[in-house]
């Protein structure tokens, strides 16, 4: 695949240059590994900051949350920075960290079959107008969660003017917010981008918003009341990183806070923290702009010129802004061993051990994937954690000339067992949201652990749960007594302090007396 072949001959083909692709790279260049190439639908890498270019588009974490660290950005010019920032910094670091030449753009993944006379993959892809099969004896997913955008099945919608009905993470290049002045647009959805659109939007008094939701969001203050989430950071606030602490009745500030005609339905039903909540930059406060008119109804149908809600409400717009977040049971379509087959909306089916690895696909890996995803401490943590154990198993998969490595269906059943019995004791299953099943309720999404926990449980493989992995169990004796401490250590803390959660309660839960 490349003309630099590790005496293994292993190949690897990593889909997806998001920050999980960029990740993984690093760390095989880092341990001597460079035989692997990253393919890329998008015209550049970048992933989700490089599709998403929508008015107030930015990050809803800490901006050191965003730096990888062994290169760590040490001068974001705000606490939650602007996309451009968040991207030229990652470009910057494909760019000086020699990933650019691992990279190919325009290659649009179709699926993928295992082989097993050749012990490798077959994979197609659509580049150029034109299909083409690479092989590659290693396939690592590393699309994330956020890669397929969802528009609700709402009647009409072919109706509308295409041009004009836009997923905000496919915002069109060259839309700019001037251009919507003078025109009336309708923002569906209350999520973390559609709350950043609409304040955004707010901004311009020429520019007429409805606020369209379904249901609401819990939305919280920022530190000392103000009304946007970032601040520029002064030249000695660069180096540290500050997370406010704060008491506060959430759910009297938001009553506190919304228009009065939204006053009694503005509080979510669901528990604080049973999905992921929005920090206010703005949103509230554009909620009450004379130009923005806010509507919590279900959309009907949509018309020719607009739409019409189940209250009636008709309204005509010139554009539909979708702010519905993506399809998270999307995964990349693969045929592994036997037959076994993940379809491409099939990720809520699959049970997968440590996130990484499932049985019945041989020698191949995924980062983000199933149960490992933290609500609200941002991404990179998992996907650094994630990159360096693949990438540990792939070096030494290399180095001991260990053709396949398939986890064992025991091993997964065990895992997913202790993921599960954490999983029901918080607030996630109380709702229903992107990161569980609808049917079940299950969370097949989330990490039910603390950030440490999922560290050392990450630290070093247990290769002794794969089929192919006796050849590695052994082999590295000081980082499996390393790793075996630190998980044993995490295993008692997680223990000591969800073991005292009766059946009745659950992680996350406020009661709240005065809501």
């Amino acid at each position: 695949m490349t003309p630099e072949k590790p005496g293994s001959g292993l190949s690897v083909a990593i889909i997806g240059s998001g920050l999980g692709g960029i990740c993984l790279g690093l760390a095989l260049k880092r341990r001597g590994f460079h035989d692997f190439l990253i393919y890329e639908k998008e015209e550049d890498a970048g992933g989700t900051w490089y599709q998403n270019r929508y008015p107030g588009c930015r990050s809803d974490v800490k901006a050191v949350l965003y730096s990888h660290s062994r290169h760590p950005k040490r001068d974001w010019s705000e606490t939650h920075p602007p996309r451009h920032e968040i991207l030229a910094y990652w470009q910057d670091l494909v760019d000086s960290q020699g990933l650019r030449p691992h990279i190919r753009c325009s290659h649009t993944y179709l699926h993928a079959t295992w082989d097993p006379k050749s012990n490798s993959y077959c994979i197609t892809f659509s580049t150029h107008n034109r299909k083409i099969i690479v092989e590659a004896n290693i396939l690592v997913s590393a699309i994330g969660v956020f890669t397929a955008p969802k528009l609700p099945g709402i009647p009409g919608l072919e109706l509308f003017p295409p041009d004009r009905a836009i997923h905000v993470a496919r915002w069109p290049v060259g839309l700019e917010k001037e251009q919507l002045k003078g025109k009336t647009v309708a923002v569906i959805g209350n999520g973390c981008s559609g709350s950043q659109l609409v304040a955004s939007l707010a901004e311009e008094p020429d520019i007429q918003v409805i606020a369209l939701s379904r249901s609401p969001q819990w939305v919280i203050a920022n530190p000392g009341n103000k009304p946007q989430l970032s601040k520029p950071y002064s030249k000695m606030k660069q180096r540290l990183f500050r997370l406010p602490l704060a008491q506060q009745d959430f759910g009297r500030w938001m009553k506190d806070n919304a228009p009065a005609a939204l006053e009694d339905v503005i509080v979510p039903s669901f528990p604080l923290g049973g999905k992921r909540i929005v920090r206010d930059g703005g949103y509230m406060a554009a909620l009450n702009q004379p130009n923005v008119k806010a509507i919590w109804d279900d959309i009907d149908r949509i018309t020719p010129s607009g739409l019409i809600t189940r209250g009636n409400h008709v309204l005509d717009v010139d554009y539909l802004l979708f702010a519905t977040g993506f399809d998270t049971k999307h995964a990349l379509a693969v045929i592994g061993r036997d037959g076994h087959e993940i379809e491409e909306g099939g990720r809520a089916k699959v049970k997968q051990y440590h996130g990484v690895a499932t049985p019945g696909f041989p020698n191949f890996f995924t980062l983000l994937s199933n149960n490992v995803s933290l609500l609200h401490l941002g991404l990179l943590f998992p996907l650094e954690v994630q990159a360096e154990y693949v990438a540990t198993t792939i070096t030494a998969m290399a180095k001991h000339r260990v053709p396949v490595l398939e986890v064992r269906e025991s091993a997964n059943e065990e895992y997913n067992a202790r993921v599960d019995h954490y999983s029901r004791k918080h607030v996630w299953t109380e709702t229903t949201s992107y990161y569980s099943d609808s049917s079940t309720r299950r969370n097949y999404g989330l990490w039910p652990l603390p950030a440490f926990a999922l560290w050392a449980d990450n630290l070093f493989p247990h290769f002794e749960d794969y089929v192919g992995g006796e050849a590695l169990a052994g082999k590295y004796p000081i980082q499996e007594m390393k790793a075996r401490f630190w998980e044993g250590v995490s295993r008692g803390l997680c223990r000591s302090i969800f073991g005292g959660i009766s059946a009745g309660q659950k992680v996350g839960r406020i009661w709240d007396k005065t809501l």
